[in-house]
């Protein structure tokens, strides 16, 4: 177009005519307008290349369908078979890479990578836990694991060696692994049953005076650290400079209208000032302490037993206050015991 109106002019100058371009367009008009910003051009150039190799990038990377197995154990083995934060998309070695996973990952037994956008989503499914075979010729017998006062028998395999209505100690044999045959002979298969018992508990638990508090003094220092390709860049510089504190952590990956997430994460460290200091407590409070306690005891060692009746005393020294719980409780007495014969 522009040398079009270049031979116009040429023709109406040789005819004494003046002419007046009054408008010009096409890609040379473009090319020569901005032929003075180069650099407008190459940064959108530039700009373009970037978007196109960036939607074949992985920027985030997101673990679905766990429980045992942590986030980090499953990204740490995928970063080992390629497939991490800032790496290309790789759908054409897929069967090879989820086969190589699971031999690296006994725990878990289905993988798949779905890719959304610049999001990989890897889904797995862990393997479930199979129960270790009685071997029916080991040489276990049942004994008591605690006193107490047995109330129901059943045996699975082996011979009862004690009887509803007996108090028997700990350590006691309760089913053999020993069973007399009618043809007076004896077989011996691994004991199996269980043995339910009233039984008591006493639990002692010492609760100080004097604890421990932490007086915030309402100062706090921030820190931020931007992490992006496996690196981590602060943004802020000094120490934090409290002698005692608190710290919360946060991790925050930005996203675009809560549409697209951005291929980094910001970590933030929040240092809260505190002065430690000593004070005391009410006897509520100290049993409240006690109390906690105690379940968590009940849950860790009487988990499948019923209390079934509950005495409690409490008594003080000069810096202690000292909850004694005695608990009357219904439970499995029930315990596998391995044996060796002794050459005589």
């Amino acid at each position: 177009m522009s040398r079009d109106c270049d031979r116009v002019k040429n023709i109406t100058e040789q005819m004494g005519v003046k002419a007046t371009v009054l408008h010009a367009k096409g890609l040379p008009v473009l090319a020569k307008r901005y032929a003075k910003r180069a650099g407008l051009i190459i940064g959108a150039v530039l700009g373009a290349a970037a978007v196109f190799i960036s939607s074949r990038m992985i920027w985030e990377i997101r673990v679905e369908g766990n429980e045992n197995v942590t986030d980090e154990e499953v990204i740490r083995i995928m970063k080992g078979l390629g497939i991490s934060e800032g790496s290309i998309k790789n759908t054409e070695n897929l069967e090879y890479i989820y086969n190589s996973f699971l031999l690296k990952e006994k725990r878990i037994s289905w993988i798949a990578v779905n890719f959304d956008g610049t999001i990989a989503h890897i889904e797995v499914k862990e393997a479930e836990t199979v129960p270790e075979k009685l071997d029916r010729d080991k040489a276990v017998n049942i004994v008591a694991k605690c006193d107490g006062v047995i109330r129901k028998i059943t045996v699975l395999d082996g011979q009862k060696e004690a009887e509803v209505g007996e108090t028997v100690s700990k350590g006691d044999l309760l089913i053999s692994s020993f069973t007399n045959t009618r043809k007076n002979s004896v077989l011996m298969h691994a004991a199996r049953g269980s043995v339910w018992a009233t039984t008591e508990r006493c639990y002692e638990i010492t609760v100080p005076k004097q604890v421990s508090v932490k007086k915030f003094s309402g100062n706090e220092k921030t820190s931020r650290t931007l992490n992006i390709l496996g690196l981590s860049l602060p943004l802020d510089f000094g120490k934090c400079g409290f002698e005692t504190y608190d710290t919360v952590y946060e991790t925050v990956r930005p996203t675009v209208f809560n549409i697209c997430s951005l291929p980094f994460t910001v970590s933030t460290e929040t240092h809260m000032e505190y002065d430690p200091q000593t004070e005391n407590i009410t006897l509520e409070q100290a049993y409240e302490i006690a109390e906690n306690e105690l379940n968590r005891r009940i849950f860790s060692e009487l988990e499948e037993a019923e209390i079934i009746q509950r005495e409690e005393s409490v008594s003080e020294t000069e810096d202690t206050f000292v909850f004694v719980f005695e608990l009357s409780c219904v439970e499995n007495i029930a315990e596998e015991k391995e044996f060796e014969f002794i050459d005589p």
